[in-house]
């Protein structure tokens, strides 16, 4: 199921960023601010996480 990414789920998103290998320390840093952003207020933010969950 894919949906809405929780906030519990940051630090696995930031690891994801990180492990891919296209991203620099500052983009994945970038990746955590967003996502952060996201949290507080995704219309506010403009940006949207989602994730893929196991049924």
């Amino acid at each position: 199921m894919i949906a809405p990414s929780l906030p519990e789920e940051r630090e696995e998103i930031g690891r994801i960023a990180a492990g891919v290998g296209v991203f620099d320390e500052e983009e994945v840093a970038t990746v955590y601010e967003l996502f952060d952003d996201y949290v507080k207020d995704a219309k506010t933010s403009g940006y949207y996480f989602l994730s893929y969950r196991a049924a």
